[in-house]
């Protein structure tokens, strides 16, 4: 019997005792040995599934077990073919036999997984018809493209085949097979897919001109209005086009003017026969000109703004059709808030309270309006904050204007006034009181609304610092080296400068990391600190983090370098750590040449590494640290 089975069989004895017994165990249940994973489901994949006749494709079989694993059947299942007339199928590679739809199927241990499979027929050959028509010039044929295939089966390709004309000056044919003829000949159109083709002959007649009819007809349009006319031929042959080429006249050009392209140009009011002729013949249409109409009133003074208790007078302008604008006599007045303003028949407007009330003009269908703003109060005066202050070049400030009114009261109108510097080149400000300051000096800023204005003094003084950044940040530092930190200042002016310098560094532990003058960081026992640098009150920051670290190797790099005379050249050391870790230790390392007649290299915090050619011939470079060194050679040429 199957380990398996026994363990199972032996697990029900010891539960059945147990309940036998009315007692419970918290043992747990032996844990059955590992059983040979089955095969669960078999999937199908392949490039494609669909096929011509004769094509093949492979199959792949993948098996899924009940492990989580899959394997490839392809050579291990027992292939079939739902139709084998349609299609064969051995070890997985499928061969199309005839049009058709099967099923592709693999199996194996009692599992089957299957797939569709279409076979399509082979293209034989293309019909194109009409065979041979016979139309006018400027008109249009479609032609149908017939393809017929192995199976006898028939389909139209009319928008998948390629379509050409033989002779593209008698006739042009799109990718829809759509000719369009040009001039009296003969083309031969042919639609082509692969090496299937088909063709079919088109003749070109030239129809005599019979008639013209224009349109629009009998249009009638405002004066200083456009309009368009299209001149149609209708020809012995019964068909009828659109002429391209016609002479376009008007019965009187000093009403109504019209160009080559039937776009026609009223000047004044009255009738005319407009007339299309070609070959010989001529259509005509009568075209009136009426007044010129309204097209739209505008309002003035517009949008006003007024206080309580003072009045305005509107006068509304109509534009017409024409271009030109007058008075409109007697428009219908109106307003929105009667209980802000009111307007008479007039449009005389009388302020009645604080808001505001839109103020209309109507003459037919035809409306314009303004906003009319009503304040509280008459402004008096108008004061600028802050007063004289000073900032430096570069940053921003904000100014506010009061306006202090007639009742006593005091409104923020800083959005509102009209804002101006007096030198633009030492600070500008925006329509918001917001001063952009570009240059030392001193300028004087006016905010006005009306006549009244209010003004204030700016001194701009040198860019102040406003950051520091010490780089490189966070910084991973094996203990017993040194690292040339970097403090770029940032200033209000959008410049930067560098600080190393001259500003003064601190490290927050310097029992674990010590910073020089300069800002050379010394790694000295495992920790984290801080190292600062500042200038004035600005400082920047960054965090150095030393570990014990055993230097296995220094590799320096360019390797064999060639190096031109009286050129230099960079080398750089890299050390291996046997934690796997790698530094850049170029600044901390020793170096030196063996010949320093051939080249010459620095050492230090600053340009360590740094080459420089003396004289043809070779040189080794070796760079040592915590006495462990690396070399490479230099060679001059």
């Amino acid at each position: 019997m199957h380990k398996f089975t026994l363990a199972v069989l032996g697990l029900v004895a010891f539960v059945l005792a147990l309940v036998g017994c009315g007692q419970t165990s918290s043992t747990t249940a032996p844990t059955s040995p590992t059983s040979t994973p089955t095969l669960k489901s078999i999937t199908l994949t392949s490039t494609t599934q669909s096929l011509l006749v004769n094509g093949t494709v492979q199959f792949t079989a993948t098996g899924s077990y009940s492990d989580g694993g899959n394997k490839n059947l392809t050579s291990l299942a027992i292939w079939s073919s739902s139709s084998a007339n349609v299609a064969s199928i051995v070890s997985g590679l499928a061969t199309g036999i005839a049009s058709g739809t099967t099923t592709i199927s693999a199996s194996m241990s009692g599992v089957t997984g299957s797939k569709t499979l279409t076979i399509s027929p082979i293209l034989t050959s293309i019909a194109v018809t009409p065979a041979a028509p016979s139309v006018t010039v400027d008109t249009t044929q479609q032609f149908i493209a017939t393809g017929t295939f192995t199976d006898g089966s028939a389909q139209d390709l009319t928008d998948q085949v390629a379509w050409a004309s033989s002779n593209s000056s008698v006739g042009s044919i799109d990718k829809k097979g759509l000719a369009t003829t040009v001039a009296k000949g003969t083309t031969t159109v042919s639609a082509s897919m692969g090496a299937i083709a088909g063709s079919a002959a088109l003749t070109v007649t030239s129809a005599t001109l019979t008639s013209i009819f224009i349109t629009p007809d009998k249009a009638s349009v405002p004066q200083g209005a456009t309009q368009l006319f299209v001149a149609s031929g209708v020809f012995s042959d019964g068909s009828t086009q659109i002429l391209a080429a016609v002479v376009w006249a008007s019965s009187d050009p000093k009403v109504v003017s019209i160009d080559n392209t039937g776009v026609a140009a009223t000047l004044s009011a009255a009738s005319v026969t407009i007339s299309a002729t070609s070959a010989a013949v001529t259509g005509t249409t009568t075209f009136t000109v009426l007044p010129a109409a309204l097209v739209s009133i505008s309002l003035t003074p517009p949008a006003p703004s007024l206080a309580v208790g003072n009045t305005t007078q509107f006068t509304a302008v109509g534009l017409f059709t024409d271009g030109g604008t007058q008075n409109i006599s007697a428009p219908t007045w109106s307003s929105s808030n009667t209980t802000t303003a009111t307007v008479d028949n007039t449009g005389f407007a009388s302020t009645l309270s604080a808001g505001s009330a839109t103020i209309s003009a109507t003459s037919g269908p035809i409306s314009g309006s303004t906003v009319l703003t009503v304040t509280s109060a008459v402004i008096l005066s108008i004061t600028v904050t802050p007063a004289n202050p000073s900032v430096p070049v570069g940053s921003l400030q904000q100014f506010t204007a009061f306006g202090m009114f007639s009742d006593g009261s005091t409104e923020d109108i800083t959005n509102t006034g009209t804002w101006t510097s007096s030198a633009g080149n030492v600070a500008t400000i925006s329509n918001s009181g917001l001063a952009t300051t570009l240059a030392i000096g001193s300028t004087t800023f006016t905010a006005s609304i009306g006549s009244l204005s209010g003004s204030t003094d700016l001194q701009v003084t040198a860019a102040s610092l406003q950051s520091i950044s010490v780089t490189p940040a966070n910084l991973p530092m094996a203990t017993g080296t040194t690292t040339q930190l970097t403090a770029t200042g940032s200033y209000s002016d959008g410049g930067s400068q560098d600080l190393t310098s001259t500003a003064t560094w601190s490290s927050s532990a310097g029992g674990l990391a010590s910073v020089s003058t300069s800002g050379v960081v010394t790694a000295l026992k495992p920790g984290s600190a801080t190292i600062t640098a500042t200038s004035g009150s600005v400082s920047g920051s960054t965090i150095i983090t030393a570990a014990n670290r055993i230097l296995q190797s220094i590799v320096v790099s360019p390797v064999n370098a060639s190096i031109t005379n009286g050129q230099k050249q960079q080398f750089q050391a890299t050390a291996n750590y046997a934690d796997g870790t790698t530094q850049d230790v170029s600044a901390s390392a020793h170096w030196s040449s063996s010949s320093a007649n051939t080249v010459t290299i620095n050492s230090g915090q600053i340009g360590g590494g740094l080459a420089t050619a003396k004289a043809a011939g070779t040189a080794i470079i070796t760079a040592t640290l915590n006495g462990v060194s690396g070399s490479t050679n230099a060679t001059v040429n």
